[in-house]
C-alpha cells in the first residue's frame, strides 16, 4: 500500500513539473548590442537592439508587444512600461530589416559583425532606445521582451538579456 503511494506521489509530482515547463518560442531572439548611449546626462540613455528570426516559416512576421520590461542596477524586481503610451516617453521602438545598412549606418556599424553570420533572409531587428529610465547611473540593465506569435495571438515568450556596462 505504501509502495502504491509512494509512486503515485512521484508520478503527480513528475505531470506537475511537466505541466510548468516553459513554452517554446516560435521565434530566436538574440541581442546584437546594448550601450550606454549619452554619457554627457550622467550614464542613464541606452540603446539595445535585439534580432529576431523565425524558427518556423509559417510563424512569420511575429505581432510586436509593445510591453518591454527593465530592471536598472540593483532592483528588486522588473519595471514594465507600454511603448505606446508612456508619457513622457522613456521608450522608442524602430524596426529594420536588412535594410538598416542604409537607413542606420552607425547602428549596422556596431551589430554588422553578428548580422552578417545570419542567413536568413526573415528577420526583424528591434532597436530600443531608452532615455531618461533612471535618476542614477546605469552600470547593469536587463531587458525582457517577446512577441506575440502569429498564429496564435494569445500567446508571447518573453526573453531577457542583461548588459553590465564598463567605466
Amino acid at each position: 500500500m505504501l509502495r502504491c503511494v509512494s509512486v503515485l506521489f512521484v508520478l503527480l509530482l513528475a505531470l506537475s513539473a511537466f505541466g510548468q515547463t516553459p513554452t517554446r518560442s516560435k521565434y530566436k531572439l538574440e541581442l546584437l548590442s546594448m550601450i550606454r548611449s549619452d554619457s554627457t546626462r550622467g550614464y542613464n540613455d541606452i540603446q539595445a537592439s535585439i534580432l529576431v528570426t523565425p524558427i518556423e516559416a509559417q510563424e512569420w512576421p511575429p505581432i510586436l508587444s509593445m510591453r518591454i520590461g527593465i530592471k536598472i542596477n540593483d532592483q528588486d524586481s522588473v519595471s514594465y512600461i507600454d511603448i505606446g503610451k508612456h508619457e513622457p516617453q522613456v521608450v522608442r521602438l524602430t524596426v529594420y530589416d536588412r535594410t538598416v545598412t542604409e537607413k542606420n549606418q552607425k547602428l549596422y556599424a556596431r551589430i554588422r559583425s553578428k548580422l552578417d553570420l545570419v542567413e536568413q533572409d526573415d528577420l526583424m531587428i528591434l532597436w530600443f532606445e531608452f532615455r531618461n529610465v533612471s535618476e542614477e547611473a546605469i552600470q547593469k540593465m536587463s531587458v525582457t521582451y517577446g512577441p506575440w506569435e502569429k498564429l496564435d495571438n494569445s500567446r508571447r515568450v518573453e526573453e531577457t538579456f542583461f548588459m553590465e556596462f564598463k567605466e
